[in-house]
């Protein structure tokens, strides 16, 4: 009971670390824009720990289809994988904010991972998101978004995401 008292406030407390650089991206009379990172438990620890690395550092959100094996009973040992990234990538200093969402999945239609998805709002349309998949990093992605988003906010958000992220290397 002690530990999944801790695994849940340090998903809390990653949770507020999550609205650094993304937070910036609410804008008056707009919808908000949300930064996803679609990744699978079994891709390689180097993988994941990079890209939590990237999260925390974008506040970009990492997706799980679902738990460990893909049984409600395995959410212990998901957590305890999910803690561990964390601590691999960010040490002390918190780590990325995760979350099991299957049904992001569907709205963005994510076959495979890691894929990357910047959205308008809550819309499943093509027109409120823009998406990319392949093995990159979350800067890379930024600077694809920029480059060929559709979505003028996306596109303008993305470049100052990735400015920034950039500078704070």
């Amino acid at each position: 009971m002690k530990k999944l008292l801790i695994a849940f406030l340090f998903t809390q407390a990653c949770a507020a670390n999550a609205q650094q650089l993304f937070s910036s991206m609410i804008e008056q009379g707009n919808k908000q824009l949300s930064g996803y990172v679609f990744v699978s438990l079994a891709m390689p620890d180097s993988h994941l720990i990079g890209i939590a690395r990237d999260a925390y550092r974008s506040g970009m959100t990492i997706v799980l289809n679902g738990y460990m094996d893909g049984y409600p009973k395995n959410k212990d040992e998901t957590q305890k994988r999910v803690l561990e990234i964390n601590r691999a990538c960010c040490g002390e200093r918190g780590g990325a904010h995760w979350m099991i969402n299957p049904p992001l999945y569907d709205r963005y239609k994510i076959i495979n991972v890691p894929a990357f998805v910047i959205a308008k709002g809550a819309s499943s349309s093509p027109t409120d998101y823009s998406k990319v998949s392949g093995e990159m990093s979350i800067p890379i992605a930024l600077r694809f978004f920029y480059q060929n988003s559709q979505i003028p906010e996306v596109k303008t958000k993305s470049y100052e995401i990735y400015q920034r992220f950039a500078n704070n290397q």
